[in-house]
């Protein structure tokens, strides 16, 4: 028998982690922060900040059907902390992918919800004449 000698894994402490993908956010390497956040994904699939920062990479990337996949869970996940912010950019990429109308459900909800967005929600839902 051979006795293979192994390196133990590395952890990386989630907040660090964390820290390390949102530098890459920041610094619109949105590429980069996208696969860090994958990866905690992989260790843990309903965090709802990798969640929140995934759907805004996908988004700023163009990627717009995973960005609604990532945003949706967001909205409607019980921890409310980025809902507004996810509704808001959820709206913003189906108006992307599928058009306005696609999009006007939840400009409303945003709009009768009175809150930061709802302001730029009404002026989505003016129908330009």
């Amino acid at each position: 028998q051979r006795n293979e000698r192994s390196e133990p894994p590395r952890v990386i402490r989630y907040m660090d982690f964390m820290e390390d993908a949102l530098g890459r956010f920041e610094a619109n390497d949105h590429q980069g922060c996208l696969r860090d956040l994958l990866f905690l994904l992989g260790q843990y699939p309903k965090d709802i900040n990798a969640r929140f920062y995934g759907g805004l990479c996908c988004y700023n990337l163009g990627l717009n059907d995973r960005a609604m996949s990532y945003l949706e869970a967001v909205v409607s996940d019980p921890v409310d902390t980025f809902r507004e912010e996810a509704d808001w950019y959820l709206a913003l990429a189906q108006e992307r992918s599928k058009g306005g109308e696609a999009a006007r459900i939840v400009f409303e909800r945003i709009a009768a919800a009175e809150g930061f967005y709802a302001a730029k929600a009404r002026l989505k839902l003016i129908v330009p004449k």
